[in-house]
């Protein structure tokens, strides 16, 4: 447990876990009653800001509680708030809201109903993931690279092999660090300068490195 000054306190996310289960399975009463209690705290927190301010924290606090209260599921909050972000390509909170909502579902605390919705969504997000990265793949795969870096969005796996798929952030970093490199000589290349010969051979240099 981490103590954050004037703010709490902040349990690892395996202990919090374990003490959900097991609170899940000794007294099911309570963690619904707390559940309840959650969910209209973070309702009205969501209610009493503006619906252009609306953090998505705070909305998906809201909405993992809240599927655990609501057995019936019948009511269009999340739904709607998918829609929403969807349309406003948030893909970002749409997958997390998600992933919360998987926890519930995995741990049997949810109304098939609900697990329904929930399931709907998510394939929909992969699809539209999935989608919108085909075109670049279309490009990418034709480079015929010996691995691939990347910083684990879980749509990337539908088309790289795992044996030449690597998941590094500190590699990312490096890799984004060549590319604004490169966008800052390219963009020299549109002054006319006398040193425009210098960062031509440098781009060259540079291109036949990272070719290899």
């Amino acid at each position: 447990m981490e103590v954050f000054p004037g703010q709490g306190h902040n349990i690892h996310d395996l202990t919090r876990k374990i003490i959900l289960n097991r609170l899940w399975q000794d007294n099911q009463n309570e963690f619904i009653t707390l559940s309840q209690r959650l969910a209209e705290y973070f309702f009205t927190i969501n209610q009493n800001q503006e619906q252009i301010n609306q953090e998505p924290e705070i909305q998906i606090e809201w909405l993992y509680h809240l599927i655990v209260v609501d057995k019936e599921w019948k009511n269009d909050e999340f739904w709607n708030l998918a829609q929403n972000w969807v349309n406003n390509f948030r893909t970002a909170e749409l997958e997390s809201l998600i992933s919360a909502l998987f926890e519930q579902i995995t741990t049997n605390r949810v109304g098939i109903t609900a697990q329904a919705e929930v399931h709907y969504w998510a394939g929909k997000s992969n699809f539209r993931a999935a989608e919108t990265f085909q075109p670049l793949w279309d490009i990418v795969c034709l480079w015929q690279c010996y691995f691939y870096i990347t910083d684990g969005w879980k749509v990337y796996a539908s088309f790289i092999d795992p044996g030449d798929h690597i998941i590094s952030k500190t590699y990312m970093t490096r890799v984004e660090g060549e590319n604004t490199r490169l966008r800052h000589y390219l963009a020299r290349l549109q002054c006319l300068t006398a040193r425009n010969n210098y960062v031509t051979q440098y781009l060259r240099y540079a291109t036949l490195a990272a070719s290899r």
